[in-house]
C-alpha cells in the first residue's frame, strides 16, 4: 500500500518515489508514482477520473496549507501543526492513487502495462 523510494534508471539514477507491481514467481516491476503524480494526465486513457481527483486532493492540500497559516495567525501558533500534517497526508494520497490507478491498469492489461513501460513510467527492479 505505501509508496517506496528507489532509483530511476531513466533519469540517471535519480530517487524516485514508486509503487511496485508483482505476479507470484514474476518479475517486480517499479511504476514511478512521482512522475505520474506531477502529470495526471497521463493517466487519463487508464481512468476517467483518476485525474480530476489527484488535482483535488492538491488543492485540498494547499487549502489545508492556507488554513493553517491563518489558523496560527487567529488562534493559535499551533493550528499549523494539523493543518500541514493534514496538508502532507494529502499529497500521499495523490501520489497514492496516481500509482494505485497505473498498477490497477497494468494488472488489468498488458497493452496498458506496455504504453506504461513506453512512456518511461515502468521498469523492472530486483526485489
Amino acid at each position: 500500500m505505501f509508496l517506496a523510494v528507489a532509483p530511476n534508471p531513466h533519469k540517471n539514477g535519480a530517487p524516485t518515489r514508486i509503487a511496485k507491481l508483482a505476479k507470484r514467481g514474476g518479475p517486480v516491476w517499479a511504476i514511478d508514482a512521482e512522475a505520474l503524480h506531477r502529470n495526471p494526465e497521463l493517466l487519463a486513457p487508464f481512468g476517467r477520473n483518476a485525474p480530476i481527483w489527484i488535482k483535488l486532493a492538491d488543492a485540498m492540500s494547499v487549502v489545508f496549507v492556507m488554513l493553517a497559516v491563518m489558523g496560527s495567525f487567529l488562534i493559535g501558533w499551533w493550528m499549523f501543526l494539523p493543518g500541514m500534517a493534514l496538508s502532507l497526508a494529502l499529497g500521499a494520497v495523490a501520489r497514492w492513487l496516481a500509482a494505485h490507478v497505473a498498477r490497477k491498469a497494468a494488472k488489468k492489461s498488458y497493452e496498458a502495462l506496455l504504453r506504461l513501460h513506453s512512456m518511461q513510467l515502468m521498469w523492472l527492479i530486483s526485489n
